[in-house]
């Protein structure tokens, strides 16, 4: 029997090949031409929810119908309060359980839980250093630091909830303060101020010109 994340994959694959305006047979041809060949015939008994999808066949699934893996494995077209079920005894909100895959924030928030401040600290420190890339070369903690300052930031953006706001709001005072620490470092290396230049690109542009005002009371 499915569980309810091999359900939602079901569910997301029916409905992209539905939306790609493409059969089962094309579908079919698609991941053989991956190198992933599955049978149509196989593809009929996945919509009818009597197959199981594998960690290669998501893979798979996801590249053929042009979507990221976790656009297969959470609902997309729910509102951000409802409730996604992750296993039989977790279920979350929507919103979170995006954050949480896109390696934004740890689960569960905790925000209110009596938590201690320095173990939920040490624990966000955790998720962001084992949840995303680490990608090498010198100065990449500088760049590792501005991505994920600019995911925080579009995170704090788009949510309404306010509680959620105020911890998405410490969260990125923090990022600030550890960005400003690496640049020093980073500054130094060439090929470090290059990535930075990439990252600093995926900041949401300010709203207001700051820089205006002072001009003109110059």
């Amino acid at each position: 029997m499915l569980g309810p994340v091999g359900r939602q994959v079901v569910r997301n694959i029916k409905e992209l090949t539905r939306i790609r305006g493409l059969s089962l047979r094309d579908l079919s041809a698609r991941l053989d031409e991956l190198g992933c060949p599955v049978l149509p015939s196989v593809l009929h008994r996945l919509v009818k929810e009597e197959r199981r999808v594998d960690a290669d066949d998501l893979m798979a699934f996801a590249l053929a119908l042009g979507v990221n893996p976790n656009a297969l494995l959470l609902p997309r077209d729910t509102a951000p309060g409802h409730d996604v079920e992750l296993t039989p005894e977790e279920r979350i909100s929507a919103w979170s359980a995006w954050a949480w895959a896109d390696g934004r924030i740890p689960l569960p928030l905790q925000a209110g839980s009596g938590t201690p401040a320095g173990e939920r600290f040490t624990r966000e420190v955790d998720f962001a250093r084992n949840a995303r890339p680490a990608f090498g070369g010198q100065g990449s903690e500088a760049v590792f630091e501005l991505y994920e300052l600019a995911d925080r930031l579009e995170a704090y953006l788009g949510t309404g909830d306010l509680a959620v706001r105020d911890v998405l709001r410490d969260r990125v005072l923090r990022q600030v303060r550890q960005v400003v620490l690496r640049l020093e470092e980073a500054l130094a290396d060439d090929d470090a101020a290059v990535q930075l230049r990439n990252a600093a690109g995926t900041l949401p542009a300010p709203e207001v010109d700051y820089a205006g005002p002072r001009e003109a009371g110059k």
